[in-house]
């Protein structure tokens, strides 16, 4: 007596869409990556993806930049979570930043009357 065959209960079409649920998000990650080194911005250090550099701070965050600004250089982006930081660690760079860019990086937003 021959077995009864069972219909496949994964056709083709789910799997194909499951697969490329987990697929195409790690694609778009990684053609990501390569853009962002094209922007005009100082390079970080090496960051988990969610936090950033907050793990690596430590209790002496003075020490980590100052080993950062050593290694990347006096103008360093950094990541601590969701928010982008810029260090400048040199007062040559400090002095660039404060006078001749003060419009750019030291104005406040509009407040709300």
């Amino acid at each position: 007596m021959a077995v009864p065959a069972f219909p496949n209960p994964w056709p083709w079409p789910l799997i194909t869409l499951i697969s490329s649920l987990f697929i195409l998000p790690l694609l778009y990650l990684f053609f990501r990556r390569g853009k962002q080194g094209a922007r005009n911005a100082p390079g970080p250090p090496k960051q988990l993806p969610v936090l950033g550099n907050l793990l690596q701070l430590g209790s002496r965050p003075h020490r980590y930049f100052q080993a950062v600004a050593r290694k990347y250089g006096p103008v360093v982006q950094v990541q601590l979570g969701r928010v982008r930081m810029v260090v400048v660690a040199s007062p040559e760079a400090a002095k660039e930043v404060l006078r001749t860019n003060d419009l750019h990086c030291c104005s406040r937003p509009n407040s709300p009357d």
